[in-house]
C-alpha cells in the first residue's frame, strides 16, 4: 500500500497525510474564511478545542466577535458563528 494512503474504518482516505495535519489545514480555513468579507459565516462540526484554541483568537485578531454552541438535544451539533 502507499505510505501516503492512510486507511479510515475499513476503507481508504486518498488525502494525502501531510495535508490532514492541523497545522497545515488551519491557515488555508482563515484564508479561506476571511477571503469572504462576509458579514456573518456560520460553520458546522467545530470541536470545542478547535474554537478555543484556533477560530476564536484569531477571529478575536480581525475584529470579529464569535459564539460557539455545542447543542446536545435531540441531535448532538455544534455550531460556530463570526
Amino acid at each position: 500500500m502507499n505510505p501516503t494512503v492512510r486507511r479510515c474504518k475499513n476503507k481508504l482516505c486518498f488525502c494525502v497525510l501531510r495535508y490532514m495535519v492541523p497545522e497545515y489545514r488551519r491557515p488555508l480555513i482563515m484564508q479561506e474564511i476571511l477571503g469572504y468579507n462576509a458579514d456573518v459565516i456560520c460553520l458546522q462540526e467545530v470541536d470545542g478545542k478547535a474554537f478555543t484554541t484556533f477560530f476564536q483568537p484569531l477571529m478575536s485578531h480581525a475584529g470579529a466577535s464569535s459564539h460557539y454552541a455545542h447543542v446536545l438535544y435531540p441531535i448532538t451539533f455544534t455550531l460556530l458563528c463570526f
